[in-house]
């Protein structure tokens, strides 16, 4: 029997258990079924009557990502209007420096549509915490329920705040769920092989460290910026940090539509899994 028939059966043993490495293998013998017609340790899971999601409660995690991916496409618009927006401000900053005036409703509205950008950039990044923290989490959740993950599920939202802990370990947490899928993916199906997305998690989290830096430096800044000088200086850390933000927020949205591909493959899986190991069930008794 090939590996594919052998799983038919395996997967709805009441004896089988998901090796991180191997795919899934008999509790029993610690290895992949090798028995030629049928196994005389065979036991069906009777806990299996719907599809796998549903047996082991997964929980759906497509509209979460969707979401979150959205308000970064948002969120990228913001940082472009802003640039453009801190590079005028600049402009009649540095014309007040060299004595040039400046028409007083004109500085106005510029201060008024720095304002309106700002706060609407922190609207936005603040729904984007909350939305991708909610997705995070549920992917984690879902991760535990196929098998051991190295962290309790509660740190895939409370790592985020605690202090050096934030620096590391959400990206181990992302990493882990990024390879741990691509390896149930392919011990499900020997054909469709799944690669993971490394270089991006490195990517990603370089790119959000740095972002951190700058930003606490504009924060430092602005706040006790008390010359023109000093406000432009703060202006140009500003920009620098908002052109870092727009790879940053990219990267982000084509990781989280990766691991949501992931995801919904594996899901795939196994719903077509069960569906054949009922198909197998129903014509050996027969």
């Amino acid at each position: 029997m090939t590996r594919q028939q052998h799983l038919a059966f395996c997967k709805s043993c009441n004896h089988r258990y998901l090796d991180y490495d191997a795919g899934i293998l008999c509790f029993l013998t610690k290895a992949k079924a090798n028995f030629d017609t049928s196994c005389v340790d065979y036991v069906k899971d009777e806990s299996i009557t719907k599809p796998v999601a549903e047996a082991q409660a997964i929980r759906p995690n497509k509209k979460r990502s969707q979401w979150v991916v959205g308000f970064l496409w948002a969120l990228l618009v913001v940082e472009i209007t802003s640039i453009i927006s801190s590079y005028f401000n600049i402009r009649i900053l540095e014309d007040l420096q060299n004595g040039v005036e400046v028409d007083e409703m004109f500085a106005t509205f510029n201060d008024l549509r720095e304002a309106a950008i700002g706060l609407l950039n922190f609207i936005i990044y603040i729904v984007i915490i909350v939305l991708f923290i909610r997705w995070f989490r549920r992917a984690y959740y879902n991760l535990g329920l196929r098998g051991y993950t190295l962290h309790d599920e509660g740190w895939a939202s409370g790592a985020w705040f605690v202090p050096f802990l934030n620096l590391y370990r959400p990206v181990q947490i992302m990493n882990e769920i990024d390879t741990k899928l691509s390896s149930y993916i392919n011990a499900f199906s020997p054909v469709q092989r799944s690669t993971t997305n490394y270089t991006l998690i490195v990517v990603w989290w370089f790119l959000w460290i740095v972002g951190g830096i700058i930003d606490r430096m504009v924060f430092k800044k602005t706040m006790n910026a008390e010359t023109i000088e000093q406000l432009i200086q703060s202006s140009n850390l500003q920009i620098m940090s908002l052109i870092i933000g727009i790879p940053l927020t990219l990267s982000i949205i084509f990781l989280i539509k990766r691991v949501n591909e992931k995801e919904e493959t594996l899901l795939q899986l196994e719903r077509e899994a069960t569906a054949g190991s009922f198909e197998s069930s129903d014509t050996t008794a027969l």
